[in-house]
C-alpha cells in the first residue's frame, strides 16, 4: 500500500472537502483551500495512501514560525499516527522556531495529540467557536 506525504494542489481538493465535511461543524469551503493554495505563505500537505488524501495540514510559514490554520485526518484513518506524521513533516520540512495553533476546548483528541507532541497552552480566546466554545492557543518550541 503506497503511502506518501507531498505538497497540497488543487487535484487534492476533492478528498480534502470530504474529510473537511466529516471532520468540522464549520467546515471551510473550496474557495478557502483554494485560497490557501494559492497563497505566498502556506505551506500546505497531504498524506496520501493509494493516491487518496487521508489527511492534510495547512498552514502559513512566515518567517521562522509556522501558523496551523487547518489539520485533519479522515475518520476512516484516524488514529494511526497521520496527523502526527504531517506534523513532524512540518517540523523537517521547514526550519522553524515555533509552531502556533488554536483548537476547540471540547476537541479532546486533538488536545491530547498536540501535548503529547510537546506544545504548551499559550492562551485562550473566550467563546472563538460559533457555539461560544473557547479556542485554546497552543505554541511549540523548536529552538
Amino acid at each position: 500500500m503506497k503511502k506518501m506525504l507531498t505538497k497540497a494542489n488543487k487535484d487534492h481538493l476533492a478528498d480534502i472537502l470530504l474529510i473537511e465535511k466529516k471532520s468540522f461543524q464549520n467546515p471551510w469551503s473550496y474557495t478557502s483551500f483554494s485560497n490557501e493554495l494559492n497563497s505566498k505563505v502556506a505551506s500546505n500537505w497531504v498524506y496520501l495512501k493509494e493516491l487518496k488524501v487521508s489527511g492534510y495540514i495547512f498552514g502559513w510559514n512566515i518567517d521562522s514560525d509556522y501558523y496551523i490554520n487547518n489539520i485533519a485526518v479522515s475518520p476512516d484513518y484516524r488514529r494511526r499516527g497521520i496527523a502526527m506524521k504531517l506534523l513532524n513533516n512540518i517540523i523537517k520540512k521547514l526550519n522553524l522556531e515555533n509552531i502556533y495553533l488554536e483548537v476547540s476546548r471540547i476537541n479532546q483528541k486533538a488536545i491530547s495529540l498536540y501535548e503529547k507532541m510537546g506544545f504548551k497552552e499559550n492562551g485562550i480566546r473566550k467563546n472563538y467557536y460559533s457555539n461560544n466554545t473557547d479556542a485554546i492557543l497552543y505554541k511549540m518550541e523548536l529552538k
